[in-house]
């Protein structure tokens, strides 16, 4: 899994303060691989409440409304 960045900020935090959420798209890495899954993604404790209000949706819808919202926070 990639380390915790913010997929609408990009910035770094340490990851007791911001979640990795998994979105309708989440599909698991097959066992033994290593990397970061489909459809889960981390976000920082500014845009995690908002990210989980969305996890009904696949991650890029989900980050297009964040994304378009992230000026309103």
């Amino acid at each position: 899994m990639r380390p915790p960045v913010c997929a609408v900020c990009d910035n770094s935090f340490d990851p007791q303060t911001g979640l990795s959420l998994r979105f309708t798209d989440y599909s698991p890495l097959p066992e033994n691989m290593t990397g970061h899954p489909k459809g889960e993604e981390w976000f920082c404790e500014l845009h995690c409440a908002k990210a989980k209000e969305l996890t009904e949706m696949d991650l890029q819808s989900a980050l297009n409304i964040l994304k378009s919202l992230e000026n309103t926070y």
